[in-house]
C-alpha cells in the first residue's frame, strides 16, 4: 500500500500540466522578402533540452514558459539574413514587452542572443521561441518591430509524457 501511494504521489509530481494552443495560421510580413506564420503556441511550467544531461528547466512560481513555433519564409530569389531580436510577447494593458530568452531547434535549447540565420532563396526556417511570461496573464499578442499581431488561439489541455522511475523498495 505504501508503495502504491508513493508511486501515485511521485507520478503526480513528475507530470507537469501544460496547454497546447491551436493557432489560426496566417502569413505575416516581416520584411518585403520575408514572411512568417505561427504554427503552434504552448504554455508550460517546464522545458527540456533533451540531448543534454540535466536539461530540464522549471519556471518560477509567478511565471510560465510560452513556446511559439514559427515558420519563416524567404519569398525572394536571394539568400536573406534573419534573426529573432525583434520578436516580443506583448501585453497591451501594461505595455510590457517580453523578449524570447531561448530558442528550440531540433530539441536543442539555445540562448537567443542575436544569432543570425541565412535563409536560402525560396526556402523556409522553422524555430520555436521560448518566452518567460507571467502565469496569470494570457499570451495574446506578438510584437514584431512596429507590428502588433494578435495570436488567435483556442486552448486545449494536455499533459507532458515523461518516464516514471522504477518503484523504490522500502
Amino acid at each position: 500500500m505504501k508503495k502504491t501511494v508513493y508511486l501515485l504521489l511521485l507520478s503526480i509530481l513528475l507530470i507537469s500540466c501544460y496547454s497546447i494552443t491551436k493557432v489560426t495560421s496566417k502569413k505575416h510580413n516581416f520584411t518585403k522578402d520575408i514572411d512568417f506564420s505561427i504554427n503552434k503556441v504552448e504554455e508550460r511550467v517546464t522545458i527540456s533540452d533533451s540531448p543534454r544531461s540535466k536539461g530540464v528547466y522549471q519556471s518560477n512560481a509567478e511565471d510560465k514558459f510560452v513556446l511559439i513555433n514559427l515558420n519563416i519564409i524567404n519569398t525572394s530569389n536571394q539568400q536573406q539574413e534573419f534573426n529573432f531580436n525583434n520578436f516580443y510577447l506583448f501585453n497591451p494593458a501594461t505595455n510590457i514587452q517580453y523578449r524570447a530568452d531561448w530558442m528550440l531547434s531540433s530539441s536543442l535549447l539555445e540562448k537567443n542572443s542575436g544569432i543570425n540565420y541565412f535563409i536560402q532563396k525560396k526556402s523556409n526556417l522553422n524555430r520555436t521561441l521560448v518566452f518567460v511570461f507571467p502565469k496569470k496573464e494570457k499570451a495574446s499578442f506578438l510584437k514584431i518591430e512596429n507590428q502588433i499581431i494578435e495570436i488567435n488561439t483556442q486552448i486545449q489541455k494536455s499533459y507532458e509524457k515523461i518516464d516514471i522511475p522504477a518503484p523504490i523498495n522500502f
